[in-house]
């Protein structure tokens, strides 16, 4: 505080150069005669006036023996700041010798008179601060009954003051702008018993009200943004307004946020389906979302744990665009750009929560145990490893102008704009970029991504020449394993069609040790297995391994496929044109969607379920 705010304030032109005074040393005048003094010594002891202040000093605070007077003043209370906000309490106290330092705090005790205290007044206990230009708080001091107590480090004059913090007579209101525009917030408030002069010092958040961060220069009672981007979308701001006099008297207002809307949703969302390890999601065109299988840790989001043969609705999703599913969890992202996550806790329900992001979300993906989501300022956003599935969402260092993202068993890539891609293992190492076929450039021209269990896939496209490469482990005979991308023989005749064609997961068969399901682009979105099929994942029938792209019984005009990838647990799940979804392979858990627990070599019809 700057001494000529100091005089304005708190009008101390004679009064506090009383204070200075006696704080110095010098003559008390206005102050009575010491009432009672004591010799205090390294033992301590206590010092109590006739109107019941003390201070009581501990052992070792003292070096040597020093009087101690506690004196009531009647020349203090008269600096208070002059406004209805601030009102003696009590008596003010000289306490001397000045200038009295203590190796270990000393309890200061001050009466007051509790009828002097307005109505939504607290009481404080004040003394001038080290420059003798205001006031500042005794730190920690409590009320019991009449009196005030805290602990104090030297003498100075303290006093109980009753002070009234600002009301807030109208709060900030949430923002609603365009990319680009700027937003106010603003605050109406006033002194508690009338008009005071007033602080205000604006605050932001960008985690939902996790940390806050004081905002430069903003002061006033209103606030006016920069431009926005699409990141700001969800921030948060709030002011705290102070007496001018006593900045440590005051309020902090509600938050309000920044509302960037988002473009008007389509007339339906892209339906679509995505296999867990034991429970399956749908995506209706109405964007509502749709479980089944497995619910022991909360999965389904229906608040149960009971599983569930036929497709059951999560409770309290918004409108949703897009879904994935993890190894116990889900995940779906909302038409709002928000993301929400469930399930992964042994034995406690589960609903839809929203995860704590801010900003607008484009896209998500699920590994086993940790989450991904891509923001629509190109940020990729990560929480959960290592058997969690939680977790604090943080910002992937090293990531910028992703436009697609995709998530393996522990790994994740992400495509970035320019073409080229980045891998990396949430909870582990940072991105690297991933080289061509001889690992002496960079991977170019490629057009979607896709992390499948332990494997990753990329569809490049240089001039007229389309290559799907292929990097990973596991899957040998198509093409892997290999550290650098290799062409992968066995998808190409299906490099025409969309990257939710392919199906690739790690099986146990007796021939081969993984599977491939495919749509056939040039043969009426016939649907194709090969490879492993000891659970009878690729639905031809039979549990007998396919070595040439075998078509599944009745399975034309396929738009997508999916699988698990976990041994003696596999099953696979495809949507028709028609909406109509399938299921075939393993169904311990009810991940079929038939309304059985009965494993099944040909697909049949999840029950009750049309995505369109």
């Amino acid at each position: 505080m700057k001494s000529s705010r100091a005089l304005r304030v708190f009008a101390l032109a004679a009064a506090l150069s009383t204070i200075l005074a006696a704080c110095g040393g010098g003559d008390s005048g206005g102050q009575s005669p010491p009432a009672q003094a004591g010799t205090i010594g390294a033992a301590g002891g206590t010092v109590t006036s006739p109107e019941g202040a003390s201070v009581a000093i501990p052992a070792g605070a003292l070096s040597s023996d020093v009087a101690i007077a506690i004196t009531k003043s009647s020349s203090i209370a008269p600096a208070l700041p002059q406004i209805p906000d601030v009102q003696p309490a009590g008596d003010f106290f000289d306490l001397t010798p000045h200038n009295t330092t203590f190796a270990v705090p000393v309890t200061l005790t001050v009466p007051f008179d509790p009828a002097r205290v307005p109505a939504g007044a607290t009481v404080m206990l004040l003394k001038p601060n080290a420059a003798q230009t205001g006031w500042v708080p005794v730190p920690g001091a409590t009320v019991s009954g009449a009196t005030i107590s805290g602990t104090i480090s030297n003498f100075a004059d303290p006093g109980p003051v009753a002070v009234s913090p600002p009301d807030i007579n109208q709060q900030p209101t949430d923002q609603t702008v365009a990319i680009g525009q700027s937003a106010t917030f603003g605050v109406i408030a006033t002194g508690h018993f009338g008009p005071a002069p007033l602080l205000y010092a604006w605050e932001s958040s960008a985690d939902h009200g996790a940390t806050w961060t004081t905002i430069a220069g903003a002061n006033a009672a209103t606030y006016t943004t920069p431009s926005t981007v699409a990141a700001d979308n969800g921030k948060q701001f709030r002011v705290t307004v102070s007496l001018q006099a006593l900045p440590f008297v005051n309020v902090v207002s509600a938050a309000a946020q920044i509302i960037i809307p988002t473009a008007p949703p389509p007339p339906g969302a892209t339906p679509m389906i995505a296999a867990g390890v034991h429970h399956t999601l749908a995506l209706k065109a109405d964007g509502t979302v749709w479980a089944w299988g497995r619910n022991d840790l909360g999965q389904l989001g229906n608040h149960s744990n009971t599983m569930s043969p036929v497709p059951v609705q999560p409770v309290g999703l918004p409108a949703t665009s897009k879904v994935a599913v993890g190894h116990y969890h889900s995940l779906a992202l909302a038409v709002d750009g928000s993301v929400w996550q469930w399930g992964g806790t042994q034995n406690v329900p589960s609903v839809p929560a929203a995860v704590a992001l801010s900003g607008r979300f484009v896209d998500i993906a699920e590994g086993d145990f940790f989450s991904v989501a891509l923001r629509d300022d190109g940020t990729v956003w990560s929480w959960g490893a290592a058997g969690n599935n939680n977790g604090v969402p943080a910002q992937v260092i090293g990531l910028a102008s992703i436009s697609a993202i995709s998530a393996g068993t522990n790994h994740a890539l992400a495509l970035k704009g320019d073409g080229t891609v980045q891998m990396w293992s949430p909870g582990g190492n940072a991105p690297i970029t991933i080289t061509d076929p001889a690992g002496t450039g960079t991977l170019t021209g490629v057009q979607w991504i896709r992390a499948i269990d332990g494997q990753s896939l990329a569809l490049a496209v240089n001039g007229a020449q389309s290559t799907i490469y292929t990097w990973g482990n596991g899957l040998g005979q198509f093409g892997f394993p290999s550290v650098n991308p290799i062409a992968a023989t066995a998808l190409q005749p299906y490099v025409s069609v969309s990257p939710a064609s392919y199906a690739i997961a790690i099986g146990r068969g007796t021939t081969v040790s993984a599977f491939l399901l495919a749509i056939d682009g040039a043969n009426g979105n016939a649907l194709k297995g090969l490879g492993s099929n000891l659970d009878g994942e690729l639905g031809i029938g039979s549990t007998v391994d396919a070595t040439t792209a075998t078509p599944l019984p009745g399975m034309l005009d396929v738009r997508q496929v999916d699988a698990t990838h976990v041994s003696l647990a596999t099953y696979a799940v495809a949507r028709k044109g028609d909406g109509t979804v399938w299921a075939w392979g393993n169904n311990g858990t009810g991940q079929l969607g038939d309304g059985t627990t009965t494993n099944r070599l040909v697909p049949v019809q999840v029950q009750g379920l049309n995505l369109n």
